[in-house]
């Protein structure tokens, strides 16, 4: 499981010499709520309508999807296939405008090494930074899509 819950229990609960996980699952429980708390208002404050909004329809789409991903108690690999959104909508931005055509290689990684993942998540169980990797790859997209939203309101505001 890839989500903000997933990815606290993974680093504050290492797995027991038995194969039982032991450790504190309340504070990995608190955490990872508090963490999707703040998530689910910043995308609510990203997502406020200002200005023109079907130009921002895209992004804000993807950025909620993106959102949901990380959120609920559980993110399995096929529920990553809704990450398709926001890779086409950052792609075709980075594509269209020549200033973030940089975004394409974070993008690339994150997918490469998403996909890679997938085929060995098993043998990288006892390393919990590198089994959270497409948990990375989904913050960056979330990053990528706030910046991009947040950059066009305040473009728009000081015109």
């Amino acid at each position: 499981s890839q989500s903000m819950t997933s990815f606290f229990a993974r680093l504050l609960l290492p797995p027991g010499s038995d194969g039982h996980l032991a450790g504190n699952p309340q504070l990995a429980l608190q955490l990872g709520t508090g963490a999707s708390l703040m998530l689910v208002l910043a995308t609510i404050a990203l997502c406020w309508p200002i200005g023109n909004l079907p130009s921002l329809f895209a992004p804000e789409f993807a950025l909620v999807t993106v959102a949901v991903n990380l959120i609920t108690p559980f993110v399995w690999y096929h529920q990553l296939a809704t990450l398709l959104l926001p890779f086409y909508v950052l792609a075709e931005r980075a594509i269209k405008s020549p200033s973030l055509r940089w975004m394409l290689i974070p993008l690339m990684i994150g997918y490469v090494l998403t996909d890679l993942h997938g085929l060995i998540w098993h043998h990288l169980e006892p390393w919990p930074l590198l089994a959270s990797t497409p948990f990375y790859t989904i913050l960056m997209l979330w990053g990528l899509l706030a910046w991009l939203i947040l950059r066009e309101k305040i473009k728009r505001i000081t015109a």
